[in-house]
């Protein structure tokens, strides 16, 4: 299992102290979107912050390193930055396979947005609740609201 998170130091101590979640069970890696937005907080160059996405979700050591050489002629202390966070963590070219492609937390933000309205409720009322359904189909995995259509795809393998 591969959690990615920002990297609060709360979160970072329960992974870490968690004893059941080490490898080969599970790895904690850090979401993209976070690492570059802690980023830009120190370093407010946009060329900065683009380059800093650009080196995270390169699959390629080779080109990551040119990444990192370039944001070091750009500013040597926001290479010193990234630099110190562990590779394997926010990198897409260090990864090891175990993010599957998923870079950022957006994907679990997103449900939680549409599950928000729900947590009020008891689990077994979920399916229940007219602000989502779930679909069950376990080939379309996706969540939709009322009145929203699904892609032509979705519609036509729902008909």
């Amino acid at each position: 299992m591969c959690l990615i998170s920002d990297r609060h130091d709360g979160l970072i101590k329960a992974v870490r102290e968690g004893p059941d979640f080490v490898s080969p069970h599970g790895v904690h890696r850090y979401c993209l979107r976070h690492v570059c937005s802690n980023f830009n907080s120190n370093f407010k160059k946009v060329v900065l912050k683009d380059l800093c996405w650009q080196a995270g979700s390169e699959y390629q050591v080779r080109k990551f390193n040119l990444i990192m050489e370039e944001i070091k002629k750009q500013d040597v202390k926001a290479f010193a930055y990234l630099d110190q966070i562990n590779k394997e963590k926010w990198t897409a070219s260090h990864d090891s396979g175990w993010r599957c492609g998923i870079l950022t937390t957006n994907m679990s933000e997103c449900i939680n947005g549409v599950l928000k309205g729900a947590r009020r409720l008891p689990s077994e009322d979920y399916w229940d609740d007219p602000n989502f359904q779930l679909v069950h189909d376990p080939t379309i995995r996706t969540v939709t609201r009322p009145g929203r259509n699904q892609t032509t795809r979705i519609h036509n393998e729902m008909d």
